[in-house]
């Protein structure tokens, strides 16, 4: 196994973790080994939930969905949105989401 060339993967709440090994800093376990990255180097997404907070302009018919969120995540739900963390290094990816989700919206993935 090449430590350089590693990709995470995953569809849908799996996409979302993939998005989340990739974009969304700060995870790693206290003690962990940080000279090694925990960062893949390319990401594989199906139908990812990339979209845990609201963006203005952005996905007004998906507000309802993310009403209540903080309290079912514990968390500031920005911290673990993926688009949130959009930067210009991140890995490379490729993102697969079909137009007639009724889960996922497909805008959220433009």
């Amino acid at each position: 196994m090449d430590p350089g060339r590693l990709a995470a993967a995953g569809g849908s709440a799996g996409g979302h973790l993939a998005a989340c090994t990739g974009l969304v800093p700060g995870f790693e376990a206290d003690g962990e080994d940080t000279s090694i990255s925990s960062r893949p180097d390319a990401m594989i997404l199906v139908n990812p939930v990339l979209v845990l907070a609201p963006v203005e302009g952005l996905l007004p018919e998906g507000r309802a969905r993310l009403e209540g969120i903080a309290d079912r995540l514990a968390v500031d739900p920005r911290a673990l949105s993926p688009l949130h963390h959009v930067a210009s290094n991140r890995p490379s990816h490729i993102i697969f989401h079909g137009r007639d989700d009724a889960t996922v919206p497909y805008r959220s993935a433009e």
